[in-house]
């Protein structure tokens, strides 16, 4: 389950930043239906949120590269038993 909310949430914040992007790219453009009084204010605070909702999948991603490349310390479950065997005389 945890995979897949990892996966989820990446897709969300992308969806969303590209959403972003968007809104502020017709407001900046003088999208005529746009209700709003000052456009190019808007627009730039679209990308700053844009922006913002980038970072996190970034950070994610840096992460899970970090930990999937990290040396792993062998543990007692990795180390293979010897068995010694006493020879009778």
């Amino acid at each position: 389950m945890g995979q897949f909310c990892k996966v989820y949430c990446l897709l969300i914040s992308l969806v969303g930043a590209g959403y972003l992007l968007g809104f502020g790219l017709a407001l900046s453009s003088g999208y005529e239906y746009a209700k709003v009084d000052d456009k190019e204010s808007g627009a730039f605070n679209c990308f700053i949120a844009s922006g913002i909702y980038c970072t996190y999948p970034v950070i994610f991603i840096l992460l899970f590269i970090r930990n999937r490349c990290k040396s792993q310390k062998p543990t007692s479950n990795d180390i293979p038993l010897l068995e010694i065997r006493k020879e009778s005389s």
